[in-house]
């Protein structure tokens, strides 16, 4: 009898070691929960993985999940995006003449997004598990055309379109592959005469990059603090 009572209070011993260890485990993972994993259980319903949460977890990152979900869906995509890389695109024959500068452009656009704090890497590398960086392109179309006799262009009709673009995932065609698709994008179709026709375009694509900014801090509101 002796001998059964010293099995079971070593099978208590062991079984209080354990549940002790599991719960130093998993207060040694408070505060190592991120918002996106916050957001992965979340979204697919992992109750074990929730159960895991302290309450001030919980209660924190519901709020930001709540505050995200209500923001426009373009500017809900945003979110927790670390580094842009700015594409340029070739600038068309006319916009050469008129003297738009592919190198200033993305000069311009790379110090803005700079100096509120958003990384620039000169390329972005993604996985299928994860990224969190994207391309900014800038497009800008230029036409000339001529109204007067002295065979010189005159007017210049100017295309801008800026586009935010991020490896997404396409659930209905192949939810394994990641794709570039298109979140975030504003455009301008303007025109100006040969004399103000640089600038006209350099003030306009600043404020269509001010206004991708401004969404970009209401997603992200501690970037640039």
């Amino acid at each position: 009898m002796k001998k059964y009572i010293n099995i079971l209070i070593i099978m208590v011993v062991l079984l209080a070691v354990v549940f002790i260890a599991k719960g130093q485990s998993d207060s040694n993972d408070v505060g190592k929960r991120t918002f996106s994993d916050y957001c992965k259980d979340f979204i697919s319903h992992d109750i074990e993985k929730l159960t895991k949460y302290s309450l001030e977890e919980l209660n924190k990152y519901s709020r930001e999940y709540e505050r995200i979900r209500a923001l426009d869906d373009d500017v809900a995509s945003l979110w927790g995006v670390k580094g842009i890389t700015v594409v340029v695109n070739e600038i068309t024959e006319d916009g050469n003449k008129c003297g738009l500068d592919k190198k200033k452009i993305q000069t311009k656009v790379e110090l803005k997004l700079r100096l509120v704090g958003i990384k620039v890497p000169s390329n972005v590398v993604w996985s299928n598990d994860t990224c969190s960086s994207g391309f900014l392109y800038i497009t800008i179309n230029t036409l000339g055309l001529e109204i007067s006799d002295k065979d010189q262009t005159d007017f210049y009709f100017h295309d801008i379109d800026v586009s935010f673009r991020q490896p997404t995932k396409l659930l209905k065609v192949s939810p394994n592959d990641i794709v570039l698709s298109e979140t975030w994008g504003k455009g301008y179709l303007s025109s100006a005469g040969k004399n103000i026709s640089v600038n006209y375009v350099y003030d306009t694509l600043d404020d269509i990059v001010d206004s991708f900014i401004n969404d970009y801090l209401e997603a992200n509101p501690k970037s640039g603090k």
